[in-house]
C-alpha cells in the first residue's frame, strides 16, 4: 500500500510539474482590451485587430495594428503600461520559438514601444550579407 501512495504521489507530482513547465504561446489579451474600451472607434479598431491576431498566434499582423493604433494617440499611463505589457509577453513568446517568429517579427513587436513614445522607426538588416 505504500508503494502505491509513493508511486501515485510521484506521478501525479510529474505531470503537474510537465503541465507547468509547458511553452504556452497564448497571451492574455483582456487587459489590452479593456485598456481601449472607451478610446475612439479608429483606435479600439486597430487594437481589437492586434487581440484577433495576438488570438491567432499572427504576431506579425498584430505589431502593425497596434502601432498603428498607438502611433499619434495620447494614452493614458495605463494604456501604455498595458501595451508595453502585451509588447514584452509577445517577444518573450516571439523569441522562444525563432521558426515561428522570425528575428523580424520580434523586431517589428518592439517597435511598437519606439511607435508608441513618437520615435521614429530604425529598421534593421535582419538578412545576412552576401557580401564576404
Amino acid at each position: 500500500m505504500k508503494r502505491f501512495i509513493r508511486f501515485a504521489t510521484v506521478l501525479i507530482g510529474s505531470t503537474l510539474l510537465l503541465v507547468g513547465c509547458g511553452k504556452s504561446s497564448s497571451l492574455d489579451t483582456s487587459k489590452l482590451s479593456a485598456g481601449f474600451q472607451g478610446a475612439p472607434a479608429e483606435q479600439k479598431s486597430g487594437v481589437d485587430a492586434a487581440v484577433k491576431a495576438i488570438g491567432s498566434g499572427d504576431f506579425a499582423t498584430a505589431a502593425e495594428s497596434l502601432k498603428k493604433a498607438v502611433k499619434g494617440a495620447k494614452l493614458s499611463p495605463e494604456q501604455k503600461t498595458v501595451v508595453s505589457e502585451v509588447v514584452a509577453e509577445m517577444q518573450k513568446v516571439a523569441s522562444q520559438d525563432p521558426g515561428k517568429y522570425p528575428l523580424e517579427t520580434y523586431y517589428s513587436i518592439g517597435e511598437v514601444i519606439t511607435v508608441m513614445e513618437g520615435l521614429p522607426v530604425i529598421r534593421r538588416n535582419v538578412t545576412p550579407s552576401t557580401n564576404p
